[in-house]
């Protein structure tokens, strides 16, 4: 399981006070983890996590720093230190498998620093680079489908900072129809979805989570005089149900059935549309809709549960005659709007 950022951080506090000969108790050293923890901005830990923490660092490698970490009784009080005074979880060699792992990163940030706006970590990397004589970093290996000119990427390094230091922002944001606005956001976190990135956060005049599009923010500023206000939601787990980035309040998943041709299935087995896909195999569900199954070609069944949006009827659409949506009706319904429109201008065009 990848170290979170939070988790690290408590694993170098600890580090920090058994170094150097240091000698502790653990409630001591709880109490100054928490301390530091909450100067840092995080929130204090449970003595259980605590002492799991410790678990952590003293198992092997993948799966701790093999710190060695040792006890004696004082009195009847048990003192913590490390065995090997001058070990820290700092000092440790890197292996051959990190070694790749560290120059697949820094390939990856390196192919793709104009499009973060990094430019000014381009000597950071450099100097990495002649440290560690990695030769190969310029050579291209993956090609990314990428928008080069796409307008807003020079926000990216603003929003992440303020993200990581959970300040509060002014952001003058102009809609593509509409009037500019000026929104107060709490930044969460930034997502990408379709080679476009969005920043995810709280606004304040609406009480609601809000995103925003990079290439329509025309501003972005600190709000000093607005306190930060954290949130618990877990963003992996609340884009689950989802594609893209609308996220309508108070909607629930709906679960989505629908047909796709002999011809695309290869397709969209190896391609899902969303990681809840399944084709549906039960013999009782396709007699259900065996009527409907006999007037459309060859193909398969499929379903998955998701909240609908526009990103989702896009996606949809996409596949064209190669996909037909049994129900839920409403989302039939949005997408046979959009091809009777469809056929309607083609119509005015060719006739």
């Amino acid at each position: 399981m990848p170290i979170t950022k939070n988790a690290y951080l408590r694993y170098r506090i600890i580090d920090e006070f058994l170094s150097r000969g240091n000698r502790i108790t653990l409630n001591d050293l709880h109490k100054k983890c928490n301390k530091r923890l909450e100067d840092e901005g995080y929130t204090p830990i449970q003595y259980r996590q605590f002492h799991n923490d410790i678990i952590y660092m003293m198992n092997a490698y993948p799966n701790g720093y093999d710190a060695p970490i040792k006890y004696e009784f004082l009195g009847h009080e048990k003192i913590y230190y490390y065995e090997d005074p001058d070990f820290s979880i700092l000092n440790q060699k890197i292996t051959s498998k990190q070694y790749d792992a560290f120059e697949k990163a820094l390939h990856f940030i390196k192919q793709n620093i104009g499009i973060l706006n990094l430019q000014e970590y381009e000597p950071i990397i450099e100097n990495i680079e002649k440290s560690f004589k990695m030769d190969n970093l310029n050579d291209l290996v993956v090609l990314y489908d990428q928008n080069k000119d796409l307008k807003g990427t020079q926000y990216f390094n603003i929003l992440y900072n303020a993200i990581t230091a959970k300040k509060v922002l002014k952001i003058t944001y102009k809609p593509y129809s509409g009037n500019i606005s000026i929104f107060t956001i709490h930044p969460y976190i930034i997502k990408q979805y379709n080679n476009r990135w969005y920043l995810v956060g709280w606004e304040e005049k609406s009480q609601s989570l809000y995103n925003l599009a990079f290439d329509r923010i025309e501003k972005v500023k600190e709000d000093f005089k607005t306190k930060y206000r954290t949130t618990s939601i877990d963003f992996q787990e609340y884009y689950e149900e989802c594609i893209g980035v609308t996220m309508y309040d108070n909607t629930k998943a709906e679960e989505i059935l629908f047909w796709v041709s002999e011809n695309r299935c290869p397709y969209i087995n190896t391609k899902p549309i969303h990681p809840y896909q399944t084709e549906i195999k039960n013999k009782n569900t396709l007699v259900k809709y065996d009527d409907i199954l006999q007037k459309l070609p060859e193909g398969k069944l499929y379903k998955m549960k998701l909240k609908l949006n526009n990103e989702l009827i896009t996606e949809l659409l996409s596949f064209g005659e190669d996909l037909v949506v049994l129900y839920p009706k409403s989302l039939q319904e949005s997408l046979l709007m959009k091809y009777k429109t469809m056929v309607e201008l083609y119509n005015k065009i060719t006739n």
